[in-house]
């Protein structure tokens, strides 16, 4: 089994994929006929695709709730540019032209962000070769 490389949300690479890669974020949005979210970190957002992690029998608290941190474990996929969905009024929209098909989402109440951003620096400083 390949292992996700952790990867933050501005680094999402625009080569090589499909790639495997954990991020973090916040759920922005979630349109429930797609079973895709928009998940937010400062200025950049991705589609996710959560479709793979859902069971029906099953309540998500961090569907409901605005700004939930969330882990996201999935092979990026590249999408049309215009790929936008509307929910609740509100349009889903990417800054990348790329697509998370997530394979785990976990809720993540006790991500501490900052350390998970310098987790990341920390191995690309002592690893880049492994990098993207």
């Amino acid at each position: 089994m390949e292992p996700a490389l952790p990867t933050k949300l501005s680094e999402i690479p625009q080569k090589n994929i499909p790639l495997k890669v954990r991020v973090a974020g916040r759920v922005s949005s979630y349109d429930v006929k797609s079973a895709t979210m928009v998940l937010r970190d400062e200025d950049e957002s991705v589609l996710i695709d959560i479709s793979l992690c859902l069971d029906p029998f099953k309540s998500y608290s961090w569907l409901r709730e605005t700004n939930a941190p969330v882990m996201v474990v999935g092979y990026l996929e590249r999408v049309p540019v215009s790929r936008k969905t509307r929910t609740k009024g509100q349009l889903l929209d990417s800054t990348k032209d790329i697509i998370l098909r997530a394979l785990l989402v976990r809720e993540a109440n006790d991500l501490q962000f900052s350390l998970w951003y310098q987790a990341i620096e920390e191995r690309q400083r002592l690893n880049p070769a492994s990098e993207h």
